[in-house]
Parts: C-alpha cells; sequence; structure tokens
C-alpha cells in the first residue's frame, strides 16, 4: 500500500490505533451482551500517554476501559545532531560505503527504557523496512553479519 506525503505526515501527527483482538457474542443472530477489544495506540511525537489515554476516555463515555501497562510509553526521538546519531552514520558509511537515511517512525520499542535515564536512542538494523513484521518476514545472514560490524564500530568510536 502506497501513501501519499499528507497520509505520512498525518499518521506522525496524530494518535493511530490497531483493533487487533475483537471478541464478543455466541452466533451470528444474537446481539451479545457483551464484548471485549484490545486496540494498540500509538502516541505521536509532541503528546504524551496520559493525554491519549485522557481523549479515548473522553470518547467511550460508560464502557470499562482498561489500560495494560506492560507495553505503554511516551514518544521517543533523538535529535538528528545527537552523538549517536551521527557516529552511527559514520560507522555505517565506513563499514557498507553508504550512509543511512533519517527517518521519523511509530511504533513501540525499548527507546523508552534508555531515554528515563537520558540515554539516545537510534533505530537501526538490516532488512527492508516495508517487510517489518509481515508474514515470512526474513533478512539474510550477510546482512545481519555486515549491521554487527556497523553496531561494533560505533560502540567503539561512540566511547573512545
Amino acid at each position: 500500500m502506497e501513501l501519499s506525503f499528507d497520509e505520512l505526515l498525518q499518521i506522525l501527527v496524530k494518535p493511530t490505533m490497531n483493533v487487533g483482538v475483537f471478541r464478543g457474542g455466541e452466533m451470528i443472530n444474537i446481539v451479545p451482551d457483551s464484548c471485549e477489544a484490545q486496540i494498540a495506540f500509538c502516541v505521536p511525537l509532541g503528546m504524551k500517554r496520559q493525554e491519549l489515554h485522557e481523549i479515548v476516555k473522553s470518547k467511550i463515555g460508560d464502557v470499562s476501559l482498561e489500560l495494560l501497562g506492560e507495553s505503554q510509553s511516551d514518544p521517543s526521538y533523538t535529535s538528528p545532531s545527537a552523538k549517536i546519531v551521527q557516529v552511527l552514520k559514520q560507522s555505517a558509511q565506513s563499514v557498507l560505503g553508504e550512509t543511512p537515511a533519517l527517518h521519523v517512525t511509530q511504533g513501540t520499542s525499548d527507546a523508552n527504557l534508555f531515554r528515563k535515564h537520558g540515554i539516545d536512542t537510534v533505530f537501526y538494523g538490516p532488512g527492508d523496512f516495508a517487510n517489518t513484521h509481515a508474514f515470512n518476514e526474513s533478512v539474510s545472514i550477510k546482512a545481519v553479519t555486515a549491521i554487527a560490524q556497523v553496531y561494533l564500530k560505533t560502540v567503539f568510536e561512540y566511547f573512545s
């Protein structure tokens, strides 16, 4: 699926959601007395997760809401001028002969755990971004080995 620039921009500035699980009812011809939905939200940059919780609560009225805390985090952003970004770009150029493109993405990661301690983070790895979390997602051993070399060089350069 191809998205226009404006559609992509809306994804980055507005919350997005995925209804991953929906359960209810016993049969197709009986109105259920209850249902359950599990919904994953992505919080955009500039918004805190608590703000999004309040928006959702205001929209659902008397429906009961349970927040599953294990995967909740605020958005994470690292400036392109941060040392870790610059060192990683230089390491990739040195090892692979190409500088990785910088971009912003939505989703949850372990970055929030590091950011709580003031540690800048980056996402970097092998594979086709369009195939991430897709059916039959795969990456070659050669690509993993090359990226491991970039990681090692980045660590040594960052701390030297």
